[in-house]
């Protein structure tokens, strides 16, 4: 089931979602100018710069579609990486609670979080970061049930906390083996990372009741590397999200069961009990600011702890005298029911997740096809293309042409040496003045300092800026026009020149300005014109 819910997106055997258009466009470049063309500056193979990409997971993808030569391979990549990261998160919910039934629940929870199968579902890198996460915490699981004292989280008290690090270094030697294998594949180990710290943060709490001043002091010197490593090593989308985000991308059930299976932990001793409510809080609340720690990393030990907590509701539901003896029309419906209330909420997480996958995954439309079998035929492969960057994605993806904005954010990065933020931030703010300019020699100096040759945009760009220009100025060709996009070429010296003549109402052009006055207005408004000064026309 995990793995037929995520091949829903791809159901027309289109690449879904604006991310999976890039990457799979970065494995064809791979696959048609070799694996010389990605950059080799370390930082940006780990992801440490903003706007680089590590390189790992697209010549995965470049290898497989040379075995099999089939675009399928970019369709069953990540819904295959997301079955096998599902099990994974399995043995980690066995191995922290140790019952099965608990860790079928907690697996199938996070099967269905709503982020999770949005980002499996689709060929993004992320798909196999998350497989390495789960595989990182599996690892860290094994390690910390080998150190002495545990489970109780008291015996790591002051000089105790060394207790820590004395557990079986097999398990770390593998942890730090796909940890390394993370780096260069997705910049998701950053939340990794932060989530070791919160780890670390967990076994020092038993001191902090000893020592509350020193250990607040040690608390806070984690809190500012936690942020100062984020500046550093990640960009992060700082979008603030409403609080109907939580239960549309962390699921309804699985919020509602993590939450109250977070409760029921609360007093236990078991250091990795109260690391997923530690994890869990922190990375909701700094959700509320960055929507990536809650999509879907804040799930993760949410549905953990969600699992412990389903396991508890349906040993409930099946001891609960209240459902001894039921009766419609005189026949005993007890079993049913209680089958039912279950069934019922097993079937909340499923419908959440197919509907999430089913719409909330997009694709081009008919006529957006259209634009591209046009660009395809009829432009060349070195053009460049101006338009917004929610139509960017399925541009490049589906023409392999090249743009302004995305090239810079995603190419340079992978491809040679990632740019600043300051330099991306121009780019940008460049890219914003030509769509917003009404300025004709404004926008064409823009257009001609990025090397734009194509402007493709769509309808609802035409009603400002650069859109008003597009259909009336001569350095604008008409080339294909749908429904729903168009694309005009851009043209740096024109046969005919546009006339932006100015006409001087009280000069020799004022009769014909009021005569046109008084046939618009109606001549009940008087004999005098309204205007006075200049009017551009």
């Amino acid at each position: 089931m995990t793995f037929i819910v995520r091949l829903i997106p791809s159901r027309n055997f289109t690449l879904a979602g604006n991310d999976a258009y890039i990457h799979h466009d970065i494995v064809m470049r791979i696959a048609r100018e070799g694996l010389g063309i990605i950059g080799h500056d370390i930082p940006s193979l780990m992801g440490l710069k903003a706007y680089a990409y590590p390189p790992l997971f697209h010549v995965m993808g470049y290898g497989l579609y040379l075995l099999f030569r089939s675009e399928l391979v970019f369709f069953f990549i990540s819904p295959l990486l997301g079955t096998a990261t599902v099990l994974v998160i399995y043995k980690v919910a066995r191995e922290t609670f140790e019952r099965e039934e608990v860790a079928l629940l907690s697996a199938f929870l996070f099967s269905m979080v709503p982020s999770f199968v949005a980002r499996t579902s689709v060929f993004i890198p992320e798909s196999m970061g998350l497989l390495l996460t789960s595989g990182i915490l599996y690892m860290l699981v094994k390690y910390l049930k080998t150190t002495p004292g545990y489970p109780d989280i008291d015996k790591f008290e002051l000089k105790a906390f060394s207790n820590l690090f004395r557990g079986d270094l097999r398990y770390i030697l593998g942890g730090l083996a796909l940890f390394v294998i993370y780096l260069f594949t997705h910049r998701g180990w950053v939340f990794l990372l932060i989530a070791l710290l919160l780890l670390a943060v967990t076994f020092l709490t038993p001191s902090f009741r000893k020592r509350p001043l020193e250990f607040g002091l040690i608390f806070l010197l984690i809190g500012a590397g936690i942020i100062e490593f984020i500046t550093f090593a990640a960009r992060f989308q700082s979008v603030p999200v409403t609080i109907l985000g939580f239960p549309k991308w962390m699921g309804v059930l699985q919020l509602i069961l993590g939450i109250y299976g977070a409760s029921l932990l609360l007093r236990s001793k078991n250091p990795i009990h109260r690391f997923l409510i530690i994890w869990a809080t922190a990375f909701m609340i700094i959700g509320t600011y960055s929507f990536r720690f809650r999509d879907p990393y804040a799930a993760i030990p949410l549905s953990l702890m969600g699992g412990y907590a389903f396991s508890e509701v349906k040993g409930r539901l099946y001891a609960s005298k209240r459902f001894k003896s039921y009766s419609i029309m005189k026949r005993d419906v007890k079993p049913f029911l209680r089958t039912g209330i279950f069934a019922l909420l097993v079937l909340m997480p499923l419908a959440q997740g197919a509907a999430i996958a089913y719409t909330g995954v997009t694709t081009p439309s008919p006529q957006q096809n259209a634009a591209f079998r046009w660009i395809n035929d009829n432009t060349p492969q070195d053009a460049v293309f101006l338009s917004a960057i929610e139509d960017s994605y399925s541009l490049i993806g589906n023409t392999h042409r090249r743009d302004v904005l995305l090239w810079k954010t995603v190419y340079e990065g992978f491809m040679g040496s990632a740019p600043s933020l300051k330099e991306n931030t121009m780019t940008r703010d460049e890219v914003s003045a030509i769509f917003q300019s009404s300025i004709p020699s404004e926008t064409s100096y823009l257009l001609e300092r990025n090397n734009i040759s194509y402007i493709y945009i769509s309808k609802s760009m035409h009603m400002k800026g650069i859109g008003l220009q597009l259909p009336v100025d001569p350095h604008f060709k008409t080339c294909f026009v749908s429904g729903d996009v168009s694309v005009y070429r851009y043209i740096k010296n024109p046969g005919i020149q546009s006339n932006y003549s100015s006409i001087t109402v009280n000069g020799e052009d004022g009769k014909v300005v009021e005569f046109i006055e008084k046939f618009w207005n109606g001549y009940s408004q008087g004999t005098e014109p309204s205007h006075q000064g200049v009017s551009t026309l």
